[in-house]
């Protein structure tokens, strides 16, 4: 391969990989696989999304956020619809009531930036 195209991969590579490095290893980028239809018709069941952790988020955006129910634990993609002052209030768009509670921002994870349909499905076999 001619040294010019391996100069212009690594160029756009290095951004990308900053951009997109996992929180695992100190960055703020998160994937996950949606397994619910909570939120039919925006993300598909078995979607690949793809999180980055956000200096503020805002009405409208779709977040993954960790859901404690007793000991057990879960993380959940669904849309904000609303900012208090205590935190978001968020529902997924299939679902016809908010999730319970209000969430503040340490419970968000980041913002989707990214989902592809059915891949999750392809990852899991």
């Amino acid at each position: 391969m001619d040294w010019k195209i391996k100069l212009i991969i690594i160029v756009i590579a290095i951004p990308i990989a900053v951009m997109m490095w996992p929180s695992f290893l100190g960055g703020t980028t998160d994937l996950f696989m949606v397994e619910g239809q909570s939120m039919l018709p925006t993300v598909l069941p078995g979607s690949i999304v793809i999180t980055k952790k956000q200096p503020t988020y805002e009405l409208d955006d779709i977040v993954a956020y960790h859901l404690t129910e007793g000991k057990l634990g879960k993380i959940v993609v669904h849309r904000i619809i609303n900012h208090t002052e205590n935190g978001f209030v968020i529902k997924g768009d299939n679902n016809p009531t908010e999730d319970p509670g209000v969430f503040k921002e340490e419970k968000i994870i980041g913002r989707v930036v990214f989902s592809t349909p059915y891949v999750g499905y392809l990852v899991s076999l």
